[in-house]
């Protein structure tokens, strides 16, 4: 569509969804993945401007409206039953010193390190184009994309990880010139390309229970490493931006406070006779205790540069960042 007609423009642009799932039918094969699913959506377009803008806002209105203004249903309070939960748990024997045992532990050690589910989905690039309005024409504002989102999760016998890499952000200004070194409003990387193996954001979990034989006293271990990202404020465009949200906000109107209605509190009828109940003392087990050096939970942040850059007509006026700042905390039982 051009520019200039909008009006046929899709908020999202068609896209298509490669799924694949394999499953392993044989169940004594512990080498391979017992449940495996791969998908892949190559591109996602979204496409955005200030008639679109006010179109979705208005449907936001008219849903919270119809929202707010229905009545709320009585809630009943009870005393939940008691359901135990369910688990499943693996029995491996107990390793025998004999060399004959020799092959069952091995086959023991496979087991336990079987994948039983994967899932892997990856989407290569996501595009938001965001478009101005001027003398009556719908121009191109910025244009924001996603590099290099890939999501892993990956479930075995005794303990499940997840895994979330994005490779690169970058939001381009096209209101400054195409040669200009100030060319974006925000940017994970500046000057030369990103290495094709690092990554912008490496999100990582990891859960293992005590039962595995993998198990180092950590039972919840999640990370986030946070390589580069830089803000550019480039004045026009970031006023061109601003214009656009608060030109719809002044045109909306103030929302009415809403009261809800008063309720009237049930009344309570004492009966005369009264009964008296004897509850038998129950003695309380003292929970158990994990070992000294057992973590609960272990999380960790790591950020390489985080910087704020200021442009005033091509020249960079100010400068502000924070560079290889990491933390940590360790709960216990």
């Amino acid at each position: 569509a051009k520019c200039g007609d909008l009006s046929r423009l899709k908020l999202i642009n068609d896209f298509d969804i490669n799924i694949r799932l394999e499953k392993c039918i044989r169940p004594d094969e512990v080498s391979l993945t017992k449940l495996k699913l791969l998908g892949e959506l190559p591109e996602f377009r979204v496409n955005f401007s200030a008639g679109q803008y006010r179109q979705i806002m208005r449907l936001i209105d008219v849903a919270t409206s119809s929202f707010d203004s229905g009545a709320a249903a009585p809630v009943a309070l009870g005393v939940p039953s008691a359901t135990p939960a369910s688990s499943a748990g693996v029995v491996v024997p107990d390793d025998g010193s004999t060399a004959a045992d020799n092959h069952d532990a091995a086959a023991r050690n496979a087991l336990l390190g079987r994948k039983l589910i994967e899932a892997v989905f990856a989407v290569p690039t996501i595009v938001v184009a965001v478009y101005r309005t001027e003398d009556g024409r719908d121009l191109p504002l910025v244009n924001a994309n996603i590099v290099g989102l890939k999501a892993e999760f990956v479930k075995r016998t005794f303990d499940m990880s997840a895994v979330l890499v994005l490779h690169s952000v970058g939001v381009e200004d096209l209101i400054e010139p195409a040669d200009s070194k100030f060319r974006h409003l925000a940017t994970s990387h500046l000057g030369d390309s990103r290495p094709d193996e690092s990554y912008m954001i490496n999100v990582s979990f990891k859960q293992c229970q005590k039962a595995s034989p993998e198990y180092a006293g950590v039972e919840i271990d999640a990370s986030l490493s946070f390589d580069s990202f830089y803000f550019i404020f480039n004045r026009p465009t970031v006023a061109a931006l601003i214009s656009l949200a608060l030109r719809d906000l002044k045109s909306r109107p103030a929302p009415q406070p809403q009261h809800p209605p008063l309720q009237h509190a049930p009344s309570v009828v004492k009966s005369e006779s009264t009964r008296t109940l004897k509850v038998p003392a129950v003695a309380l087990r003292p929970l158990a205790k994990s070992a000294a050096d057992d973590v609960k939970v272990r999380a960790r942040v790591e950020v390489k540069v985080i910087g704020v850059l200021l442009n005033e007509d091509g020249r960079l006026l100010a400068e502000a960042s924070v560079r290889d700042f990491s933390a940590g905390v360790d709960l216990r039982a």
